[in-house]
């Protein structure tokens, strides 16, 4: 495990609450230990859930490292509002 969401238990977190829309706050470059949530995942995660873009928002907290994931990590997740994405924060 990375540190990361683990979208298997996002599934599971989601049938509890299926009727309720859903606020999911995904890490690229955490504090502690430099973690990246799979956005990819997660957007895959809720739609196959039964959760439709107006249902679900996504915030990225891009944190200290975020900005400069994308030029340290080939494979960096890509942060793009391209992607169902409502909100994110970085920090200089």
């Amino acid at each position: 495990m990375n540190g990361g969401i683990d979208c298997y238990d996002l599934k599971v977190k989601l049938r509890q609450n299926e009727k309720k829309p859903e606020i999911v706050i995904v890490n690229i470059g955490s504090t502690v230990n430099g973690a990246n949530d799979n956005i990819d995942c997660v957007i895959q995660t809720l739609k196959d859930s039964g959760f439709d873009h107006n249902r679900f928002c996504i915030h990225c907290d891009c944190s200290i490292s975020g900005l400069m994931v994308p030029f340290i990590k080939a494979d960096a997740e890509k942060v793009t509002f391209k992607k169902p994405i409502g909100s994110v924060s970085t920090s200089c």
